[in-house]
């Protein structure tokens, strides 16, 4: 087999990567999971009485 030629070493620093969609939307998912865990807590209070009713 015929071996390719190998890559050249990068030249210069590494430019670290400016935040991204993909963080945005992970941030995002956060909040939301944040905010119905929230949610959950305020209406099991209101409705039966204890934040947490099974323990």
């Amino acid at each position: 087999m015929a071996k390719g030629t190998p890559k050249p070493a990068p030249s210069g620093p590494r430019v670290r990567a400016e935040n991204d969609i993909y963080t945005v939307m992970v941030a995002i998912a956060l909040a939301c999971v944040v905010g119905t865990f929230a949610f959950a807590i305020y209406r099991c209070n209101e409705l039966l009485g204890k934040p947490f009713p099974g323990f």
